[in-house]
């Protein structure tokens, strides 16, 4: 449970069984920290049941001191002029140093804490907006957020439950070339807090949502960023040579790479030219069944790139989140005037230029060669997820590349 400090203690929903109906029922807080009056009587209804139109407020306020707070809740039934004791139940109790801020951008417009995540004894001595979020970036960054977990028995909730993830483990290159099937299947849609508990593979807008869930609930103002609908975000050099933009062509690289041999001018026995300032190809190959994978250009040669994850680079202790979106298609948190990546538990940064130089590889294009009046040469391919088979498979297409530039881009 969490509250903000100084705030009301209330109880939404109280089940009892075996108790007749008209009973009164009073629930007494018990912990030597708190000094809070017992709970006004609330008169039981047919079917032994106390909800959420009738919580049990408590008086008083809960501790200003920011911190997890072990409470025992006395329940006592009033019959008349007797008193009856019905039980005990142990509940958890996080008090947080802000008051609740509706965050801004949730694609779905959900602003509830939705249960306790990360851990918030890390925020106990948090007072400014700028010490939250990195007290909360810190606690994302060490890519161990667990999903709560529930004992239907007592009501009790720990934080022992499975590690949620970004993604999964599993994704290869080849996954774009070969379809959504098994772990290169990335069909799931962002579901939002808190279906995504059910699941506990988030995707990047889960993540985000998420975010700056955590932060408005600690009272620091926050939103939800799509990368691709900033101003300040770069979305790569151009596909064709021109001054336009990469548009709806190109990938973002978002995991580790490596790029090997630079382009020397003739791949796969075609001569061409790549568009500048990409310098980086290899020859996309389908086989009899429709299976997809990069070959050097020449017969022996050294790959141009290869996705080379190492360690854990994404929520979940994920090695092998997928390496590529197309251009833009991420979603970041921005609070307190900073930019934070929970999906990889990275930041803050100052400017979306921080965060692309830190998060992004490079830009990659899917290309293939047409004839002209001067002779072949490339053509883009409109970027999507799972569709390359469909364009590619009866004839050879190249994959191009260009590594962030040191210093970061323009």
């Amino acid at each position: 449970m969490l509250f903000p400090k100084d705030s009301k203690l209330s109880i939404d929903e109280a089940v009892f069984t075996g108790l007749p109906a008209d009973d009164t029922i009073k629930a007494t807080v018990l912990n030597s920290k708190l000094t809070l009056p017992p709970s006004p009587l609330v008169t039981l209804q047919s079917g032994q049941t106390v909800r959420n139109q009738s919580p049990l407020k408590f008086s008083g306020s809960l501790p200003a001191k920011p911190g997890k707070y072990e409470l025992t809740i006395k329940w006592t039934a009033v019959r008349g002029t007797d008193t009856v004791p019905v039980g005990s139940t142990k509940l958890t109790v996080y008090i947080t140093d802000g008051t609740s801020t509706p965050p801004g951008g949730l694609p779905l417009a959900q602003d509830v804490p939705a249960l306790s995540l990360i851990n918030f004894g890390s925020l106990a001595a948090a007072k400014s907006p700028g010490s939250v979020v990195i007290a909360i970036t810190d606690a994302l960054g060490d890519k161990a957020v667990y999903q709560p977990s529930l004992d239907t028995q007592t009501g009790a909730v720990s934080s022992h439950g499975p590690l949620l993830s970004y993604y999964h483990n599993g994704w290869a290159l080849s996954c774009e070339w070969n379809g959504a099937k098994g772990a290169c299947d990335r069909t799931a849609t962002c579901q939002g807090l808190p279906d995504v508990l059910t699941t506990g593979s988030l995707h990047c807008g889960d993540w985000a949502s998420y975010g700056a869930v955590m932060f408005a609930f600690q009272g620091v103002m926050a939103r939800y960023v799509d990368v691709g609908d900033d101003h300040n975000f770069y979305p790569g050099p151009p596909a064709d040579g021109s001054s336009s933009s990469t548009g709806h062509y190109g990938y973002m690289l978002v995991a580790p790479w490596i790029f090997g041999h630079p382009f020397t001018g003739t791949c796969a026995g075609h001569t061409f030219t790549l568009p500048p300032p990409y310098k980086y190809v290899d020859a996309l190959k389908f086989d009899s069944k429709s299976a997809g994978t990069l070959a050097p250009c020449s017969a022996g040669g050294q790959l141009g790139l290869t996705f080379a994850p190492s360690n854990a680079i994404a929520q979940g202790q994920v090695h092998t989140p997928p390496g590529m979106f197309t251009i833009g298609d991420h979603a970041i948190t921005y609070a307190d005037g900073q930019y934070i990546d929970p999906s990889y538990g990275t930041g803050p940064f100052t400017t979306m230029k921080q965060w692309e130089s830190a998060s992004i590889e490079g830009f990659a294009l899917l290309e293939k060669l047409v004839s002209g009046p001067h002779g072949e040469h490339l053509q883009p391919i409109n970027a999507g997820y799972n569709t390359t088979v469909s364009q590619c498979k009866d004839i050879t297409c190249y994959f191009i590349a260009e590594p962030e530039p040191k210093g970061g881009w323009p």
